[in-house]
């Protein structure tokens, strides 16, 4: 952990030298799923919303950092559309990515991204109780995405995500998760 903000410290104060940076805002949704725990789908909405900031290495190439809230968790419906049960997982993520400018409409990015559990809660029929101490405070995961530009400044994020290191160890358990991401980089004079 500690050589991962290292890593973004590092990467951060280039910035301080170089005339050049971009940054921006996003919102969008993940549907996501807890591989381990018996069930299968993308079945928990999730909210996503932060900020990054990209530093430019040469014309192909940035380093990007985000710092950002998103729920995960699972859902589980029974035949007529009631809740089984739900986790909801709230979380506090900051993502390191690689991203390759492919032409003035796409971009592909990969990274790692950090998260901190800020709650976690399971629901079934009996109600809702919190269960933070069930799950690891921390989850270290990789992501991959593919960026659509609508302009210069907005765009469209599609991001696959996986747990690289099980989010509950018995039985194990890994936050799984596909997003979709609307991005404004904010216009430089």
């Amino acid at each position: 952990m500690r050589k991962f903000f290292v890593l973004i410290f590092i990467l951060c104060s280039f910035s301080v030298f170089s005339q050049r940076f971009e940054g921006g805002i996003f919102l969008g949704a993940c549907g996501s799923q807890i591989d381990g725990d018996a069930n299968a789908g993308y079945n928990k909405a999730g909210f996503i919303g932060g900020a990054f900031v990209a530093l430019p290495l040469n014309e192909k190439w940035f380093s990007k950092v985000e710092v950002k809230y998103i729920g995960k968790g699972s859902h589980i419906l029974d035949d007529e559309g009631q809740t089984i049960f739900k986790i909801k997982l709230h979380y506090v993520e900051m993502p390191l990515l690689a991203v390759f400018q492919y032409n003035s409409r796409f971009s592909f990015e990969a990274g790692i991204a950090e998260s901190y559990l800020i709650k976690a809660y399971f629901e079934d029929i009996g109600g809702e109780t919190e269960e933070n101490e069930l799950y690891k405070n921390f989850e270290t995961s990789f992501l991959t995405g593919i960026n659509f530009h609508f302009s210069t400044s907005w765009a469209a994020n599609l991001r696959f995500q996986y747990s690289l290191f099980p989010i509950l160890d018995v039985p194990h358990q890994y936050n799984n998760l596909i997003s979709c991401i609307l991005c404004y980089k904010i216009p430089q004079n």
